[in-house]
């Protein structure tokens, strides 16, 4: 009933492709029936559906959203997901109601993304942009929910499926593409173990941007110059939520070696030393020293994106106790590194 009440207008409803009136959506969170009257399509509709849809006013919709309340959250939230995304497809389908659709498949993450089939919810999302794309804001907007959604489950194909929606940020207003950056996105993706079963698309998809960045150099003024192939790091497109995110996930497959060497560079020492790290590809890492029995030291650490190259954190000890230590080193692709240290 959620769906009902939140896409029901005085004057504007959906249809199906299949009847000009009626859109089945299974049972009723509030009045138990099996289809809803809509407007006048084309002049199909009876006189007197119309007049009935016209008649649906604000304080029957308010009715809706107080009784929704009186029924089981976990048949109303079943019910409600499943008319939502059914909607969602008949209007991407139709290539009607998109603005609707986009409202939709925000609320069908926010509230049924624990169940939700990854490749179909990411799939609608991407296929409900309509206007939103056609302003930066509305870009970063799109942008921002998807990093968001992408936080709230951790399994492989949710995560997967849902990153390439991040170049929408790098498009400009036309739907032309940064292929630059899109290709470090897809890079990203086909450098990250836990993504290997989706290979082809995102392999697909680092080729296509490639081959797209080459052809709009070539096709401008660059005679004598050298292409460059480079792309920037996700710490530069602003991703470093990205790499936190794939920092987090529950999976332990490994992937090219991204601490290459780490080392203590005084050891023992009495208050503070250093740790010389070379890395061997951009990535999020978490580090922290800890006790012999397993504590970790509150304040003593780093949590953050490295780029590639060497790199050197200072580790303050000043109001730890003397002792031995172990420092741990921890990737997103669950590559670990520890090293024992001593506070004299």
């Amino acid at each position: 009933m959620f769906l009902t009440a939140m896409l029901f207008s005085k004057k504007d409803l959906f249809v199906t492709p299949t009847t000009q009136c009626v859109l089945v959506l299974g049972r009723s969170n509030f009045f138990d029936a099996h289809r809803i009257i809509m407007m006048n399509r084309k002049g199909s509709c009876s006189k007197k559906s119309g007049e009935r849809v016209k008649k649906i006013s604000s304080i029957f919709l308010i009715a809706v959203f107080l009784l929704i309340g009186q029924r089981s959250r976990a048949q109303s939230n079943v019910d409600s997901c499943g008319n939502a995304f059914g909607a969602v497809f008949l209007w991407e389908q139709n290539m009607e109601n998109l603005g609707q659709a986009y409202d939709t498949m925000q609320w069908y993450i926010r509230h049924c993304y624990v169940n939700a089939n990854a490749g179909q919810t990411w799939g609608g999302y991407n296929g409900s942009w309509n206007t939103e794309v056609q302003t930066q804001a509305g870009r970063d907007s799109i942008f921002n929910f998807v990093l968001y959604g992408l936080g709230l489950r951790s399994d492989d194909r949710w995560f997967c499926y849902g990153v390439p929606l991040l170049c929408v940020k790098y498009n400009n207003s036309n739907q032309t593409p940064n292929y630059r950056d899109n290709r470090t996105i897809f890079k990203f993706l086909l450098d990250n173990p836990r993504c290997a079963f989706n290979i082809r698309p995102d392999s697909a998809g680092y080729l296509d941007n490639l081959e797209g960045q080459w052809n709009y150099w070539s096709d401008t003024s660059h005679k004598g110059e050298v292409f460059d192939s480079t792309i920037p790091t996700l710490h530069d497109l602003g991703l470093d939520t990205l790499l936190s995110l794939a920092a987090v996930a529950n999976y332990t497959a490994l992937g090219p070696q991204i601490i290459l060497s780490a080392s203590i560079m005084e050891n023992p020492f009495q208050n503070s030393t250093n740790v010389a790290l070379s890395i061997g590809r951009e990535a999020y890492m978490n580090i922290g020293v800890y006790a012999v029995l397993g504590q970790q030291v509150a304040g003593v650490g780093y949590n953050g994106v490295f780029e590639q190259g060497s790199h050197t954190i200072q580790l303050d000890m000043t109001n730890v106790p003397t002792g031995t230590y172990y420092l741990r080193m921890a990737t997103a692709n669950n590559e670990v590194q520890t090293l024992k240290i001593v506070k004299e």
